[in-house]
C-alpha cells in the first residue's frame, strides 16, 4: 500500500500486522478469522473494530502509532474504547492504493496514537496526491502538522461549536458517556468557545444511509473474490458454478456473507435500485447540510460512541445492535469530513468493575485537519494522562493490571 511505502521511505520501523474484523466489517474484531482482540484495559471487553488490533497495540504501549481503515468509524470507535486518539482524515488525504476495498466512496486510512502529536507527524508524511489513486489529494497546511501547536486563547474565544441535538438526546446514550460529554462542553466554554445546540433531523437517517451505500459497494467490490479472476480458489469440482459457489461459501465468514447478501439485495432487479438511490439521496442531503453548518461553525462536537466498550460476546449475535455502535460516526464518512476521537474520560461504575474509557469526537470541515489537531493538542495539554490508559503494565485509572 502507498501509505506503508511512504512510512518505510521516511524511515519508520513496522512492528507487524494487527488483527481486525474480516474485510473491515465489524465494530469489535469479533468477526476476525483469528478471533477477537481483547481490550488491554480489561480483557473481558472488546477493543472495538474494525481496526481493533492496531488500536489495542497502541493502547498497550506496543507501538507509538498505528494505521487502520475507516469506512464508518473503524478507527475512532476502537480509539474511544481503548482510551487513545484516533483520526479519520478528509476523504482522499491519504491514498487508498493497496488497501482492500470495502466501500470505495467511504473508505479512508486513519491513524491511532497516544497523543495528537504522534498522529500529526505521520499524517504529514502520509498525506498527498498519489498517482495510483485518482481520489487522492493534497492536505493544505500540512507543514503545520510537523510541529503541532495548541490553539491560542484568542483562537479559542473565536471558536464556534455546534452540538447536534439528535446526538445529545439519542436513544441508548449511556449515562456515563453523557456525563463525559457534558464535561467536555464545559471545558470548551471555560476556554471561551461558543457552543450552540443545532437541529439536524437528517442525521437520524445517517446510519441507514451509510449501511445501504456501504453494503452495496461491498457486494460489488467483493464480487471479484470468486476463485476465477481473483482470490483463493477451491477445487473446481464439476464446473465453474460449483467452483464459484464453493469458493465464496468457504472463503467468507458469516458477517461478510450477511453484508454481501444485503448489498446484493439492495442492488437487485427486485429493488430496481430504489433503495440505493434513496441512500445516495440522503447522503447528498447530509453532505449539503453539514457543509452549510460549517459556514457558521468551526467544529461539530459529539460523543464518539453511544456506549463504552461492551463485553466479548455481548452483541456478536445481534447484528443490528452491533451496527448501532456507529450511530455517531457514520455521518462523518458520508460527508467526507475529518474527525478525531479524543480520550475524554472514564465510566464511573457503582461496583468494583473496571473504569472504561470514553471518547468524544471533534469534527471539522473538509481539509481542516490542522484545526482539529490543534484543538486536540490543547485538550491533551489540559488532560495529559487521558491518552495513556496503560502505564507500567497497569490500567492507570483503576489500579487494575492490564490484561487481568
Amino acid at each position: 500500500a502507498t501509505v506503508t511505502q511512504r512510512l518505510l521511505d521516511a524511515g519508520a520501523i513496522p512492528l507487524g500486522r494487527c488483527n481486525m474484523d474480516e474485510f473491515a466489517m465489524g465494530s469489535s474484531t469479533e468477526y476476525s478469522v483469528y478471533g477477537a482482540t481483547r481490550n488491554p484495559i480489561d480483557r473481558e471487553y472488546v477493543s472495538g473494530g474494525s481496526s481493533g488490533g492496531s488500536t489495542a497495540a497502541v493502547a498497550a504501549n506496543q507501538a507509538i502509532f498505528g494505521l487502520g481503515t475507516e469506512t464508518g468509524g473503524s478507527v475512532r470507535l476502537p480509539a474511544s474504547y481503548c482510551g487513545v486518539y484516533g483520526l479519520k482524515p478528509t476523504y482522499g488525504v491519504l491514498s487508498r492504493w493497496g488497501v482492500v476495498a470495502y466501500g470505495s466512496s467511504l473508505d479512508q486510512v486513519g491513524l491511532i496514537a497516544h497523543t495528537p502529536k504522534d498522529i500529526a507527524l505521520p499524517l504529514s508524511v502520509l498525506s498527498g496526491v498519489d498517482f495510483y489513486d485518482d481520489t487522492s489529494c493534497d492536505l493544505p497546511n500540512s507543514n503545520e502538522l510537523q510541529n503541532l501547536k495548541s490553539l491560542s486563547d484568542e483562537e479559542f474565544k473565536k471558536l464556534k461549536i455546534a452540538v447536534p441535538r439528535q446526538f445529545e438526546q439519542a436513544k441508548g446514550l449511556d449515562k456515563d458517556v453523557a456525563k463525559v460529554f457534558e464535561d467536555t462542553k464545559n471545558w470548551f466554554i471555560s476556554k471561551g468557545a461558543t457552543i450552540q445546540v443545532v437541529d439536524l433531523p437528517i442525521l437520524d437517517a445517517s446510519i441507514a444511509s451509510y449501511y445501504i451505500i456501504a453494503l452495496s459497494e461491498a457486494a460489488s467490490n467483493l464480487s471479484r473474490f470468486d476463485g476465477i479472476r481473483y482470490g483463493n480458489r477451491q477445487d473446481p469440482g464439476q464446473g465453474y458454478d460449483e467452483l464459484y459457489t464453493k469458493t465464496r461459501s468457504e472463503g467468507f465468514g458469516p458477517e461478510v456473507k450477511r453484508r454481501i447478501v444485503i448489498g446484493n439485495y439492495v442492488l437487485s432487479e427486485q429493488m430496481s435500485g430504489k433503495c440505493y438511490k434513496t441512500g445516495m439521496s440522503v447522503r447528498a442531503r447530509i453532505q449539503k447540510e453539514i457543509a452549510k453548518l460549517f459556514e457558521s461553525f468551526d467544529l461539530i462536537l459529539s460523543p464518539t460512541c453511544p456506549t463504552p466498550a461492551f463485553k466479548l460476546g455481548q452483541k456478536v449475535d445481534d447484528p443490528m445492535e452491533m451496527y448501532l455502535s456507529d450511530l455517531f460516526t457514520t455521518f462523518v464518512n458520508l460527508s467526507r469530513v475529518p474527525s478525531i476521537s479524543v480520550p475524554a474520560g472514564y465510566t464511573n461504575p457503582s461496583d468494583n468493575s473496571t473504569k472504561l474509557p470514553i471518547g468524544i469526537q471533534f469534527v471539522g470541515k473538509m481539509f481542516s485537519e490542522s484545526l482539529i489537531m490543534k484543538i486536540a493538542q490543547s485538550w491533551e495539554e489540559s488532560h495529559p494522562l487521558c491518552g495513556y490508559p496503560i502505564r507500567d503494565g497497569k490500567n492507570a485509572f483503576s489500579g487494575n493490571e492490564s490484561g487481568r
